[in-house]
């Protein structure tokens, strides 16, 4: 086994996707390195001494299982320095290593693999990262049995990423494989992957699975370790995914699970329709192939590619999102930085009744702002005994990128913010 990788192995495979956020995660691990290499992270010379360190390595072999260590430190560095294609030539490094000594379909694959779809998707590559997330997925399928946590994670792993990437069908159906799979006593293991199934509809246009979302709940009550603050956030995000949907909500016999009354609060769009209808509004948007793509072909069978180089984000603003086209073409001026204090009067159904806005954004923005909110789902005021009442919810709209990196445990209010930002990266690819 190569130096000090069947821990780190053992946590990659347990970590969810997170879309191109991994260089926190991957910076521990050149950290641990640094015990091994004598080079810190921090030195500012590091990339120079870790080259240095690889050279001489390499005088006992180029695929020398010493070389490791410091080329997985020095592609971590480059990594976290923009440096992707250059650390994707030492990451391929590793793989290198790993060929030589273990073979192809080595578990120990796994490791490089995840970093090299790290490098690909900070470099809007999405087609090379999918070639890398099916390697990675035939290994662990070679690799592992039915019975063992790994083969299931690699399964749930994949249909993360076909989420992320908008392929919701097949995302669901690895879901569903992967629950038949779980160890029945795993119960967190069997919530996480109900949410991943209730998010996954959602953002499907099939809102919004609350079942589900309470049988996660249900789960949570039954585990005597499961945390008390996440078994709160269970049940109020099956509240909110109720409201979202337009369901009825009995909350009464669940009111001995909350600690204090629940603040209202803006759930966004219950479906991508309330947004194609919002943009339809605002700035004459008809239907388009975004929306075909969308709702009648989920398996896109496009190639998604790299990204565009404008810098531009899909999605900008600050609770209520936009696409950032429909932005710009609502602001002349899309570097001024724009607020606006919004406050909306909620029935106890979670629908607005009336909305103010205040703030010296342009017309058409602020058009926009209200058609969106008016579309928008709530969660009312709940007391600490079940019942909703009429409420009023106030807050600072701003605009600026978000961060798309939604997993399966993000709380079902920020999930509009992904459907959002889908919708818009499917309009602009249909728009090409």
């Amino acid at each position: 086994m190569l130096p000090g990788l069947t821990f780190i192995l053992l946590c990659l495979l347990l970590l969810p996707f997170t879309s191109a956020k991994g260089n926190a995660v991957d910076l521990w691990i050149a950290e641990l390195d640094s015990e091994t290499t004598g080079i810190s992270v921090d030195d500012p010379s590091a990339v120079t001494k870790l080259r240095s360190l690889i050279e001489q390595t390499k005088k006992e072999g180029s695929f020398s299982q010493q070389l490791y260590l410091p080329v997985r430190q020095l592609g971590i560095l480059l990594q976290s320095q923009g440096y992707q294609d250059e650390a994707i030539t030492a990451f391929r490094q590793l793989q290198n290593i790993v060929h030589r000594h273990y073979g192809v379909y080595s578990p120990l694959q796994l490791e490089p693999l995840s970093f090299i779809i790290n490098s690909h998707i900070q470099k809007g590559d999405i087609d090379a990262a999918e070639v890398q997330h099916q390697f990675s997925y035939r290994v662990s399928m070679k690799s592992f049995s039915p019975n063992q946590l790994e083969y299931t994670d690699a399964k749930i792993r994949l249909a993360d990423w076909y989420r992320f990437t908008a392929r919701f069908d097949k995302a669901l159906k690895l879901y569903k494989e992967s629950a038949l799979n779980l160890n029945k006593d795993d119960l967190r293991a069997i919530s996480r992957v109900k949410r991943s199934i209730a998010l996954t509809s959602y953002l499907s246009g099939r809102c919004c699975l609350e079942d589900e979302l309470a049988a996660a709940y249900n789960i949570g009550v039954k585990a005597p370790d499961f945390d008390r603050a996440d078994l709160e956030r269970a049940l109020i995000d099956y509240v909110d995914a109720s409201y979202l949907a337009g369901s009825e909500v009995n909350l009464e016999k669940f009111s001995h699970e909350l600690s204090k009354n629940l603040e209202p609060a803006l759930l966004g769009f219950q479906n991508p329709k309330a947004l194609f209808s919002t943009l339809a509004k605002s700035r004459g948007f008809k239907d388009s192939n975004a929306q075909i793509i969308m709702f009648k072909d989920t398996e896109t069978g496009f190639s998604f590619g790299k990204n565009r180089s404008k810098p531009d984000p899909v999605s900008v603003g600050n609770p209520v999102t936009m696409c950032g086209e429909t932005y710009r073409s609502l602001v002349k001026n899309k570097d001024q930085k724009l607020s606006i204090d919004v406050t909306v009067d909620i029935n106890p159904q979670g629908k607005p009744i009336l909305i103010s806005l205040a703030g010296d954004a342009p017309p058409k923005l602020n058009r926009y702002l209200r058609t969106s909110l008016h579309n928008s789902r709530f969660r009312p005021a709940i007391d600490q005994f079940g019942k909703p009442s009429e409420s009023t919810i106030s807050f600072r709209q701003t605009f600026s990128a978000n961060n798309l990196s939604i997993t399966s445990s993000a709380n079902v209010y920020d999930w509009s913010n992904q459907m959002v930002a889908q919708s818009c990266q499917l309009t602009e690819l249909a728009s090409l």
